[in-house]
């Protein structure tokens, strides 16, 4: 089988409007309120009239029928608190963020690199199966790009360039392939 693998992209984050979206979302589905996210999500009300509670819509997995509103979600949740800082050219970036030795051998580095690539770190709707995704906070992404920086002339191509794209950031950050 081939294996189709997607550039890591990162973002600068906006928390607070990512937090903003987030209550915004809670709310309108603990109201049930169809009008209300229909709005947010720029979708037809009547795509929401198939399910009697609407938490029910993102509940259901993501393939047709259904992926539409979850990918309407990651537009506007994009569209509000993301902003593309860094597209890398290589398909090899995440494998080498994953295994190269040099960087493993840094017990922080590595530890940081793994936060930044677990989908766990990021709200339910920026989880996409099988995609990578995670979220560093600014303290954390100077200390990776300190770490990076101390590694220099070790780093391979595609992780000097993942390394200047993350120094560009400004504050909390976030990784993606699949946004």
């Amino acid at each position: 089988a081939l294996v189709s693998r997607s550039k890591l992209v990162l973002y600068q984050l906006d928390r607070a409007a990512l937090k903003r979206l987030s209550s915004e979302l809670e709310g309108l589905l603990l109201e049930n309120d169809s009008p209300g996210l229909a709005a947010l999500l720029k979708v037809d009300e009547h795509r929401l009239s198939t399910r009697e509670r609407l938490v029910d819509h993102f509940l259901l997995p993501e393939t047709p029928p259904y992926e539409d509103l979850h990918v309407a979600l990651r537009r506007v949740a994009k569209m509000r608190a993301l902003t593309p800082a860094f597209a890398s050219d290589s398909l090899a970036l995440e494998g080498r963020l994953r295994a190269f030795e040099p960087l493993r051998g840094d017990a922080l580095a590595s530890a940081a690199v793994d936060r930044l690539l677990n989908p766990k770190r990021v709200p339910w709707y920026l989880r996409i199966a099988g995609a990578t995704a995670g979220w560093l906070d600014g303290k954390e992404r100077g200390e990776l790009c300190q770490r990076l920086d101390r590694l220099g002339a070790q780093l391979t191509p595609e992780l000097r360039a993942f390394a200047a794209g993350l120094g560009d950031v400004e504050g909390d950050v976030v990784a993606h392939d699949s946004l």
